[in-house]
């Protein structure tokens, strides 16, 4: 479902699926210039994310618990861990929280094409 394949071409931004709209009730943003989106994710247990794009990303997490992305018509289960750091490609996904702990979660959404 989630893969570290790297792509030369981002797919268009569409605002209606921006994860800051999609999940204000989970998300408080941090920073917002120089075309990359800071912000905190916060989700108790049971919280579910609805259907949202990231563009390449990276997140750090605050605090861990176990989640589950559903994207491209599968799903991945994943133990997160306070202190990891991950780096993304653009995807679109929806999340869950499985686990019995808060998870809290630094993402940094890139809006600005990659270099050659």
């Amino acid at each position: 479902v989630i893969t570290d394949k790297e792509t030369s071409t981002m797919p268009a931004y569409d605002p209606a699926m921006d994860p800051i709209k999609v999940e204000a009730v989970f998300a408080k943003v941090l920073g917002d210039t120089l075309n990359i989106k800071m912000y905190e994710v916060t989700l108790k247990p049971g919280d579910t994310s609805l259907l949202h794009t990231h563009p390449d990303y990276s997140l750090y997490v605050h605090q861990g618990g176990k989640i589950a992305i559903s994207a491209n018509g599968g799903r991945q289960e994943m133990d997160l861990k306070a202190g990891m750091g991950i780096i993304f490609g653009t995807i679109t996904h929806s999340a869950k929280n499985i686990g019995n702990t808060t998870i809290r979660l630094l993402v940094n959404d890139i809006y600005r094409p990659r270099g050659k």
